[in-house]
């Protein structure tokens, strides 16, 4: 069935760390029900599991696996907005590489990447056109990025490192392309408070403020 236009827009959302799939009352889950009763969107969710020291072995494969699904999607004429966190802001980094268009919007919520734009893909996917716009939600308070980033040389010998983006905000962005980015901070935040309750819905809202 071909949908109108206004109707091919999805919001895929990604996990990070230690998310089980097999549970109904992740974040993601709660999204897709958020999404189709409160903002008019579909909503897809792109689940895997991932432990806390073994993230990097299969994260290359999680990008690209995200990307086929993504690809999928372009290839029909949707409009894709993703929306991860923690560890799934860097499967979206990765995968933004590996798409066969542009996605309209990326949030990063409490993003465990590197926080140098050169470093973790997104100036060049947004030079190359292959996200419209990248949204950070960050916080001053987030504990799990502040351990990440005084521990990155122990992290980065056991499990190929966390970065830090949703803790530091984003740096070396490219001046050309700085008016794509935006960034909202919410001090009193930890890792996973923007997930959380009733924080869900305004966390999901942001992307497209």
């Amino acid at each position: 069935m071909n949908l109108p236009a206004r109707m091919r827009e999805v919001e895929i959302n990604v996990n990070g760390i230690l998310a089980f799939p097999g549970r109904s009352d992740g974040w993601t889950d709660r999204a897709v029900t958020l999404g189709h009763l409160h903002l008019g969107m579909r909503e897809e969710k792109f689940e895997h599991f991932s432990g806390v020291l073994t993230r990097h072995v299969w994260q290359q494969k999680r990008a690209v696996a995200l990307a086929d699904l993504v690809n999928r999607y372009l290839a029909r004429g949707w409009r894709i907005f993703l929306r991860g966190h923690s560890n799934g802001c860097d499967v979206i980094c990765r995968a933004l590489a590996y798409l066969d268009g542009a996605v309209e919007g990326v949030q990063l919520i409490a993003a465990a990447c590197e926080a140098d734009f050169e470093a973790n893909g997104l100036n060049l996917a947004l030079l190359r056109g292959a996200v419209q716009r990248v949204q950070l939600c960050c916080s001053p308070d987030d504990r799990a990025l502040w351990l990440a980033r005084i521990s990155h040389p122990f992290m980065n010998f056991f499990s190929n490192g966390y970065g830090s983006l949703g803790f530091t905000g984003a740096m070396n962005v490219a001046d050309v392309i700085e008016h794509r980015v935006s960034t909202h901070w919410q001090p009193g935040f930890d890792h996973g408070t923007w997930l959380e309750g009733e924080n869900l819905l305004p966390t999901m809202q942001l992307l497209h403020v």
